[in-house]
Order: C-alpha cells, then sequence, then structure tokens
C-alpha cells in the first residue's frame, strides 16, 4: 500500500506528459495554419497565371 501512494504522489512523469501535450497541441496548431495558408495561396496562384493566360492571349474582338 505504501508503494501505491509513493507512486501517486510521484509527479515527475506529469511534468513531461504536459510538455508532450503542449508540443502536441502546438504541432496541430502549426499544421492547421499551414493547410490554411497553402489554400490561399494556390488560389492567389491560380488568379495570376489566369491573368498572365489572358495577356498572353491578346485583346479580345467584340
Amino acid at each position: 500500500m505504501k508503494t501505491l501512494m509513493n507512486f501517486l504522489k510521484d509527479e515527475r512523469g506529469l511534468e513531461t506528459v504536459e510538455w508532450v501535450v503542449m508540443a502536441c497541441v502546438i504541432v496541430l496548431g502549426v499544421a492547421a495554419l499551414v493547410g490554411v495558408l497553402l489554400t490561399k495561396i494556390q488560389g492567389g496562384l491560380e488568379a495570376v497565371g489566369a491573368e498572365i493566360d489572358e495577356a498572353a492571349a491578346g485583346p479580345t474582338t467584340p
């Protein structure tokens, strides 16, 4: 019983778990941010490409 009580009072591993959880939260946040930014960048590049294609085609006749 004394061994069990000592185990429950020991907090050495708890700090490590807290750091691991915090690192996971940060990694997931960065991954979500990168996903959003890549979508926005891709949309912007596609718009630029469309403008370039339109300019390269020359003027259109009505």
